[in-house]
């Protein structure tokens, strides 16, 4: 069975983190802390995964959660648990959580950003959804 693997972030601060995440030397993860209060480290999940087909049978495990949400990082723990290695990849870049309406004009400023040399453009386009609607 493939061994499931997790795109990772490290951030200079913790303090607004969607889903935390401890690993160990090994570039494994150990453990997976939905929305925390105080978070246990700077490393968060980016949403790109690669499952074996366990993560079904750990779905089916989990219950809603006090927002009455199925939280995917709670069949991850239960992986974890179990234990199934979860292997881990750090990603280079930037990111931006566009779950915020104020992180969604940071990403298109940043993918704007992006563009301009890629399409060789020699002027500052404006940083707005114009620039993004042409793509």
């Amino acid at each position: 069975m493939p061994t499931p693997c997790f795109s990772l972030r490290r951030f200079r601060t913790s303090k607004r983190v969607d889903t935390a995440c401890v690993t160990n030397g090994d570039n494994e993860i150990t453990n997976v802390i939905e929305k925390p209060e105080d978070p246990p480290s700077n490393t968060v999940m980016t949403g790109f995964y690669t499952f074996s087909s366990a993560i079904f049978h750990a779905c089916y495990l989990v219950q809603p959660s006090d927002r009455g949400e199925y939280e995917i990082s709670e069949a991850i723990d239960l992986l974890i648990h179990g234990g199934r290695t979860i292997e881990t990849v750090t990603m280079d870049g930037w990111r931006v959580d566009v779950g915020y309406p104020k992180d969604r004009d940071e990403a298109e400023r940043l993918l704007a950003s992006d563009l301009v040399p890629l399409l060789g453009w020699t002027g500052a386009p404006a940083l707005d959804s114009s620039v993004l609607e042409k793509w």
